[in-house]
């Protein structure tokens, strides 16, 4: 009796381990397509806050011009 739950504990023991091992091998692939999930993100945000940017740029680009040729009709500049 008492080799027999020897033999059970260790069949159990090795379940665990090998079960923990699969455990740890799924947490490090899920973590690691997190991480490439999280950087592909963080690289779509940066490139609409740059584009964002430029827009608004561009914005006060042209607002700047318009205000220029808006003044320049005003007085009668020919520039």
């Amino acid at each position: 009796m008492s080799s027999e739950l020897e033999m059970v504990e260790a069949a159990n023991k090795q379940e665990n381990d090998e079960l923990h091992k699969r455990i740890d091998q799924d947490i490090a692939t899920l973590s690691n397509k997190f991480s490439e999930q999280l950087k592909e993100a963080l690289a779509q945000l940066t490139q609409v806050s740059n584009e964002l940017n430029a827009s608004k740029t561009d914005r006060k680009t042209l607002a700047k011009l318009l205000s220029t040729v808006a003044s320049n009709l005003e007085t009668g500049d020919d520039e």
